[in-house]
């Protein structure tokens, strides 16, 4: 039987015409997925041009929430990261590799993506070979934050037309490297382009020149792609907005994602009010509050 082609359909943006030209033409091309089929992928990437330097794609954080793991490495929130950190460091032992980290919520706007930067910061300013990459193909909101003017990126790696060395951006402090994911339109079939053989191809790449990839992924509730990384990433770790988060939807979500619950490293409850859940926990209030913390170079 002969295999069957599936269209990595894209959504119109409000205002878009049929007609309608542009500069950059549409053009055609083939992602192989997972399977065999062949997936036509149509042109929603400007077409390959001449690459910008190194020093024209340096990353510009320093008003970023990520950011603040190297701005206050004092902090309680930078330790946090040391904690998931050290946590990762410690999978790597063993006969098992845990070198592509998958960072996941079960619904939007719980901080996946914040947490996916101060960890790959972390990771980074310990000396590790280190790479964000902004995988939330639906919603970019790393590239958005990150390297609003990159019009080259995962995707245009992925159909051939350019090379991950001349997209990625450069932190010059820590030496982050970030893939961005620079799209002009959504795409339906993101988790077809994400289990494909270009992309899988790609990950070994990349599994050669970086010692640690922090892979910023979709929300498990709206859409499926977080299921289509089980060649992607070795682990998982599961952000839980505090006193936001439903049990119920957690567990649901992590019951349709096999995945994820079995190669979950950990989770982390984030966005949390120190000072209130001090309250729920008498006995252990002091593990939240201590004044002596300050010996130890607290500053918060």
């Amino acid at each position: 039987m002969p295999s069957k082609r599936i269209p990595l359909n894209r959504a119109k943006r409000p205002g878009d015409s049929a007609n309608a030209t542009s500069p950059n033409r549409s053009r055609h091309h083939r992602v192989h997925g997972a399977s065999g089929t062949t997936l036509p992928l149509h042109g929603s990437a400007p077409a390959f041009s001449h690459q910008q330097s190194h020093r024209d794609r340096l990353l510009s954080t320093e008003e970023s929430v990520g950011r603040h793991v190297i701005n206050a490495p004092f902090s309680r929130f930078a330790e946090g990261f040391r904690s998931i950190k050290l946590a990762s460091d410690f999978a790597n032992f063993g006969a098992g590799s845990n070198k592509v980290l998958g960072i996941t919520s079960a619904l939007p706007n719980e901080g996946k993506s914040t947490v996916s930067e101060a960890l790959a910061q972390t990771l980074a300013q310990s000396g590790c070979r280190t790479l964000l990459i902004d995988g939330d193909i639906r919603n970019p909101s790393l590239t958005a934050r990150l390297t609003p003017a990159a019009q080259d990126g995962l995707i245009h790696v992925v159909i051939g037309q350019a090379d991950w060395r001349d997209v990625v951006w450069i932190d010059p402090q820590t030496n982050l490297h970030f893939l961005p994911c620079a799209i002009t339109s959504r795409f339906s079939n993101s988790s077809d382009l994400l289990a494909s053989q270009q992309m899988d191809d790609l990950f070994q790449q990349l599994r050669q020149h970086f010692d640690r990839i922090v892979l910023d992924l979709s929300p498990l509730a709206p859409v499926v792609d977080v299921r289509a990384t089980r060649g992607l990433a070795d682990s998982y770790i599961l952000v839980i907005e505090w006193a936001k988060s439903k049990i119920d939807i957690v567990e649901r979500v992590l019951g349709e994602t096999p995945v994820v619950r079995e190669r979950m490293l950990g989770a982390v409850l984030n966005k949390v009010n120190v000072s209130v859940m001090s309250r729920y926990d008498t006995y252990g209030a002091a593990y939240y509050r201590n004044r002596y913390y300050k010996r130890y170079g607290y500053v918060d």
